[in-house]
């Protein structure tokens, strides 16, 4: 277990034992547990990763995630800078899905999604294919 995760359960528990009410106890560890993510992404720059892109890391080790690429097929008859035409495509598409230039970390056990620049992340992302590598059996 985290270090983040044992001081955050002893937190939780000092509240019931400093707390008069138990339901008011209760009440401090539900909005805290609901409401830290959110303060720890904004002290760390950071986005909180929603709960569904959270379960498909989290649940197994095999589970299936969809990581964004772009993968281009050359046709040897175009004399084009393929590099280049993926890269005017791309950027348009970054400035509208945040996770195709994010990328994830771990703060105290929990993650989160942690912008990248557009340069550091489209030579990752970008895959040109020879002629020839995707072949079809008929």
């Amino acid at each position: 277990m985290h270090v983040f995760g044992l001081s955050r359960f002893a937190v939780y528990i000092a509240s019931f034992a400093l707390f008069p009410s138990f339901k008011y106890a209760l009440l401090f560890t539900v909005l805290t547990e609901l409401i830290y993510p959110y303060v720890v992404a904004k002290v760390c720059g950071v986005s909180v990763m929603p709960a569904m892109d959270f379960m498909t890391f989290m649940t197994v080790k095999e589970s299936p995630a969809n990581i964004m690429c772009v993968s281009i097929l050359k046709n040897p008859e175009e004399n084009v800078d393929w590099m280049d035409r993926a890269i005017k495509h791309t950027i348009p598409l970054m400035k509208q899905h945040k996770k195709l230039k994010s990328k994830i970390v771990t703060i105290g056990g929990d993650l989160y999604y942690k912008e990248m620049k557009p340069e550091d992340c489209l030579p990752k992302m970008i895959n040109i294919l020879p002629a020839g590598s995707i072949t079809t059996k008929q």
